[in-house]
Formats: C-alpha cells, structure tokens, sequence
C-alpha cells in the first residue's frame, strides 16, 4: 500500500517575489488600472482613441501586441505619459 500524498497547500510565511509580467500583460495591466481610476469604461476608452471596445478588452487582458501609436494613442486619451503605461508598477 503506498502512502497518500497530502493535498493541502502549504502557506509560506515569507513573501516570494512575483514573477515579471511579459510586456503586454504589464502594460494591459497598467491600461486598465489607468482607465477604472479615471472612471472610464472601455467603450468610453474606445470612443476617445478611436479604438473598438474589444480590442481595449483585449489589450487590457494582454493578448495583443500593440504598435507604438497605439501606446501613444491610449496615453493620449488617458491624459498620461506613454511611459508611465510601460512601467512595472507592481511591489
């Protein structure tokens, strides 16, 4: 009879870091932040950039690779410098 393995997660006491995200996902996570603190759906988001909601939605979940224009784009609608949608914000 062969012993059962424990199924149980065992919580680590000590904070591990978190891993980096790649570039779309880290600044999808940023343009999203960005758009729900200045109170914006994504339609509205969108409308400002010219830009189709679903593809806002897209961005935001990391699954496109955006041009340069559309970084710009974005920041433009945002009222914020392109860089700040690049950067890693996490702890």
């Amino acid at each position: 009879m062969t012993p059962r393995l424990s199924t149980k997660r065992v919580q680590c006491c000590r904070m591990l870091p978190m891993p980096p995200l790649d570039l779309n996902e880290r600044f999808g996570e940023n343009v999203r932040f960005t758009r729900q603190e200045a109170g914006l759906l994504q339609r509205e988001l969108g409308d400002r950039c010219a830009l189709h909601r679903t593809y806002i939605c897209s961005i935001e979940r990391g699954e496109r690779n955006v041009t340069l224009q559309t970084v710009e784009k974005i920041a433009a609608a945002l009222g914020i410098d392109p860089l700040v949608l690049l950067e890693d914000h996490r702890p």
